[in-house]
């Protein structure tokens, strides 16, 4: 089961729903600033231009089960790069 929420034009939240185990997670594209806590998983790290191009700095994964620290992580990175765009991706 998957449920699309959109809060702002420049964020797209997927929640998924594994019918099986019942765990739900959060994928999706979001702006660095208002990326949710992130689960271990896949990431992409990008630059979007004014212009719509968008540029991927780094791809990676999360191992970690504290969804904070991914989260930190992720912004730290970001940071260092110049992103301003995270696209999460099932593990």
């Amino acid at each position: 089961m998957m449920y699309e929420v959109s809060s702002r034009q420049t964020d797209r939240i997927v929640i998924a729903c594994d019918s099986t185990s019942g765990e739900i997670a959060a994928r999706g594209m979001y702006t660095l600033l208002h990326c949710p806590p992130v689960p271990a998983g896949n990431f992409v790290l990008a630059r979007r231009h004014d212009d719509g191009r968008s540029v991927v700095l780094a791809m990676g994964r999360m191992h970690s089960n504290c969804m904070s620290s991914n989260l930190a992580q992720l912004r730290r990175l970001g940071a260092e790069l110049g992103a301003n765009e995270v696209h999460l991706l099932p593990a």
